[in-house]
């Protein structure tokens, strides 16, 4: 896979915080079900693209490249934050809160929608052959030439910043 510059990177946050926040923060309510991991006050898309930033660049989110699959995969333990980033594949990428193994799926006894993260360790070990190396870093670990300073400006979608038409 490429080496994704800072500006991919926020593309990519943009695209993912319009594809998956009226699924995943209005409508399964993942980010606000303190079983899944700490409450979020998420009320815009620009609240989830931030919470899509954090996760990604912190040091202590595990990282995982998928050799020929043109995936990358960063799972945050604290927050229990999963984003899967696909920008080579035609795909947006998405971002979730798992549920923990542990856990019932609270929609009964149906097949889980939402992959955790031992699962797609355990996709990547049948793929390789090899357990996953225990990698952190966020982005940065698997883009080390990345620029670290400040954010470029928010790409903005449809001039709607916030919830307000401009």
């Amino acid at each position: 896979m490429k080496k994704l510059t800072r500006g991919d990177i926020e593309n990519l946050i943009c695209d993912i915080a319009e594809k998956c926040y009226q699924k995943h923060v209005l409508e399964a309510g993942e980010f606000f079900d303190a079983t899944l991991g700490p409450p979020k006050l998420l009320q815009t898309i620009a609240d989830f693209e931030d919470e899509i930033r954090r996760t990604l660049f912190d040091r202590n989110t595990r990282v995982l490249d998928f050799p020929g699959k043109m995936r990358q995969v960063y799972y945050n333990d604290f927050s229990n934050t999963l984003v899967i980033l696909t920008p080579e594949d035609g795909k947006i990428g998405t971002c979730y809160r798992p549920y923990i193994d542990s856990q019932e799926d609270p929609a009964g006894p149906k097949p889980r929608l939402c992959t955790n993260f031992k699962r797609i360790e355990a996709e990547y070990e049948g793929i390789t052959g090899k357990p996953p190396p225990p990698r952190r870093g966020g982005v940065f670990e698997l883009n080390p030439d990345m620029e670290r300073g400040p954010a470029p400006a928010k790409k903005l979608r449809n001039n709607v910043r916030n919830g307000n038409q401009s």
